[in-house]
């Protein structure tokens, strides 16, 4: 979950997530297969920003077009930390 990464990392940690695909085609694969995956989405770029936002991170880069899915964030703060376990749906 996002508070567990803020956890385990010192403030001025970073957490970087990279793919070659876009968050729609990961979104879209998911769905094409089999299995408990099929139900796994990818929160669109201004939730999952928010969401690491309230998780304790400051995003610095998160890009996300037809050359794939970037994002950096630095863990800023060693007190307000959530968990989130949900997974969002569109």
């Amino acid at each position: 979950t996002l508070g567990e990464f803020s956890r385990v990392l010192k403030v001025g940690g970073k957490l970087a997530i990279l793919n070659r695909a876009s968050i729609e085609d990961i979104n879209r694969f998911h769905a094409g297969i089999d299995g408990p995956v099929a139900k796994d989405v990818m929160p669109d770029m201004e939730v999952l920003k928010r969401d690491l936002i309230d998780a304790g991170f400051k995003v610095d880069i998160n890009l996300d077009d037809e050359d794939g899915f970037r994002l950096l964030a630095i863990c800023r703060d060693s007190t307000s930390r959530i968990n989130h376990t949900t997974v969002h749906q569109p």
